[in-house]
């Protein structure tokens, strides 16, 4: 999938450079997270055993696999065109899916298979943010806005697939583990995590902006007016 990104402006969103920003980011987090998936998928298939679902997760795989490969050209293509230092946000992200989240290297097979669940479980708490965002991106009205088309078809084209796949990180969790503690664990780190990191990751796509100077205050100021 390729979209044509000459000539998008930075804020793409006229007149809402914060909101422009924040979306922005997704550019940046997607990209590891949904590799991070699919390396975590591909872990797992072996041990399912329900045609239906492997299907599903092969599916899921493809979805995934193709939305990485679509934001990584907009990182090259967009943000660093445009002059936006996204290195620091992208060494935080990498950090925490490649080291903080990589794969149990214990002896005992009892726990690499536990750390895997808790795993799949933590992609479900995400997909299940993702969904409600695919549906959010599928029914806002950009237009109104007067946002650039092609960005908000790319966006629109992601989300759309989020809530087509909404279901299947769940019931691969469930699969491997149908515990309720192991749900609101995941549901709970999942929330924190979100909310820290779009606040911190916001303010730094703002600061690595060029064409903006606001401070902290004012930036949270307009991400509060455009939300």
């Amino acid at each position: 999938m390729h979209f044509d990104l000459d000539d998008i402006p930075l804020h793409w969103i006229p007149g809402h450079p914060v909101a422009s920003s924040m979306v922005n980011l997704f550019n940046v987090v997607l990209p590891v997270a949904e590799h991070w998936f699919v390396a975590t998928f591909n872990e797992a298939l072996p041990y399912v055993r329900d045609p239906k679902l492997a299907d599903d997760m092969r599916g899921f795989i493809g979805q995934e696999a193709t939305h990485a490969e679509t934001h990584d050209q907009v990182l090259d293509e967009f943000l660093t065109t445009h002059g936006v230092d996204y290195k620091p946000v992208l060494s935080l992200v990498e950090h925490v899916f490649t080291k903080t989240l990589a794969p149990s290297d214990s002896p005992d097979p009892r726990r690499r298979l536990a750390h895997l669940c808790d795993r799949l479980w933590l992609i479900a708490a995400i997909e299940h943010y993702t969904a409600v965002l695919g549906d959010f991106v599928l029914n806002c009205a950009w237009e109104d806005y007067d946002a650039d088309a092609t960005m908000t078809d790319l966006f629109r084209w992601h989300g759309a697939e989020e809530v087509e796949h909404r279901s299947v990180a769940h019931d691969v969790a469930v699969y491997f583990q149908d515990s309720y503690f192991s749900r609101v664990r995941a549901m709970s780190i999942a929330a924190t995590a979100v909310y820290l990191f779009f606040q911190r990751g916001c303010w730094a796509m703002v600061k690595s902006d060029p064409t903006l100077d606001i401070g902290w205050w004012r930036m949270n100021k307009m991400r509060m007016r455009d939300s």
